[in-house]
C-alpha cells in the first residue's frame, strides 16, 4: 500500500486532490466529443461482456472439479 500512496496523493488530478479543489473532473473536458463518448461507452461495455465471459468459462471448468468434489464418499461416479 505504501507505494500506492505518492501515486494517489501526489499526482495532479489524484483522487485526493480533486477532493481538495472542491471535485472536478481528469483531463481536458474540452476536447471531449460525442463520438470519443461512443468510442469510450464501446470500448467499456466489450470490456465488461469479456470479463463476464471469462468468468463464466473458467465457471465452465471448475464447477465439475467442484461437484466431484461435494460428492460423498464411496458415492457412485
Amino acid at each position: 500500500m505504501a507505494l500506492l500512496d505518492p501515486l494517489f496523493l501526489a499526482t495532479p488530478g489524484s483522487f485526493w486532490s480533486l477532493l481538495e479543489d472542491g471535485g472536478g473532473v481528469w483531463g481536458k473536458p474540452s476536447e471531449s466529443t460525442p463520438e470519443k463518448g461512443e468510442e469510450f461507452l464501446g470500448w467499456a461495455t466489450r470490456a465488461v461482456v469479456n470479463l463476464v465471459r471469462d468468468m463464466e468459462d473458467v465457471h465452465d471448468k471448475l464447477e465439475p472439479r467442484y461437484l466431484r468434489s461435494r460428492r460423498p464418499r464411496g458415492a457412485a461416479r
